[in-house]
């Protein structure tokens, strides 16, 4: 129902009806997947990623601010907070110039036009 970065492959189908649901089904267990679309579709996502260790940094978070998980509702030393910053510090200065690049990148795509 909705367009989505994928939606432009023409091997996606965008369904605009729900009645129509069982023949896009029927229809798109024997359409061919156009692996030159599928690759240039991936290109284009690794182009406009950056690379950043969500996991490490999201299971270290819930380790140091929610006793891995289980509580959610606590309080905490600023110190705590700081010790965290400190030792992502490196994680966190990167991601922030990556995209600070992504952003002068597609400023200058944007101005081109």
């Amino acid at each position: 129902f909705v367009n989505t970065i994928y939606s432009k492959l023409k091997s996606v189908h965008v369904l605009k009806n729900i009645e129509d649901l069982p023949n896009i089904i029927r229809s798109q267990l024997t359409k061919k997947v156009d692996l030159d679309d599928l690759n240039s579709f991936v290109n284009l996502i690794d182009k406009n990623s950056v690379e950043f260790n969500h996991h490490a940094i999201f299971t270290d978070a819930t380790q140091t601010f929610f006793y891995n998980g289980f509580l959610a509702d606590i309080e905490f030393k600023s110190s705590v907070m700081d010790e965290f910053l400190q030792r992502h510090q490196l994680e966190f200065d990167r991601l922030g110039l990556d995209l600070a690049r992504k952003f002068e990148q597609h400023q200058k795509y944007k101005n081109c036009d």
